[in-house]
């Protein structure tokens, strides 16, 4: 989920072909099937060769009251297509 997520959040500075160079995901918490997730994506850099961003994912509770981090990750990518 967290490359997909922050591959379409890097859209928005253009539909450049791009390759991941580094992934890293870590998982603080469980989630089971029937869960309602939120993810929240950030694009920390976008230069003309390697786009940075990070997403997190909540548990939201089944009252809605509430939610709790379950994982988060950062994802790097290098654009083939220059501006």
């Amino acid at each position: 989920i967290i490359d997909e997520t922050t591959t379409f959040a890097l859209i928005q500075f253009g539909d450049r072909a791009s390759v991941s160079t580094d992934l890293a995901i870590s998982y603080v918490g469980r989630v089971a099937e029937g869960d309602t997730i939120e993810i929240v994506c950030c694009v920390k850099n976008a230069g003309r060769s390697l786009l940075f961003a990070e997403a997190s994912l909540y548990k939201k509770e089944r009252d809605g009251s509430d939610r709790k981090l379950v994982a988060f990750g950062k994802h790097t990518k290098f654009s083939l297509s220059k501006l």
